[in-house]
């Protein structure tokens, strides 16, 4: 059991580092900031503090928009991990495999 979730973590980070990479750019663009400001804050999110009030407000925006479409394939497939779950069959330990244990 422990290998699914391992490996169902892998592919979710691999999934959500590919939709990061894709979906962020697109949303910064259409917030309207030119390449320069884009490339400074895919290349640093920390550089981010450094631009003015009304440029940082765009990046917040481009930022929690990018994280929503992220959030709603994970809310689907926890879901459906979630209802899988309840179709697990459940197994005891053997007696004989708990003694000495404490």
């Amino acid at each position: 059991m422990l290998l699914f979730a391992e490996v169902g973590g892998v592919v979710g980070q691999a999934a959500a580092g590919s939709m990061w990479n894709n979906v962020l750019p697109r949303k910064l663009e259409h917030q309207g900031l030119n390449s320069t400001v884009i490339a400074d804050v895919l290349g640093s999110y920390t550089f981010a503090r450094t631009y003015p009030a009304d440029i940082r407000s765009k990046l917040i925006t481009a930022y929690g928009e990018a994280m929503h479409d992220m959030l709603i394939p994970a809310i689907v497939f926890a879901g459906v991990a979630f209802i899988a779950a309840f179709g697990v069959k459940s197994e005891s330990i053997p007696r004989w495999s708990r003694r000495g244990t404490y």
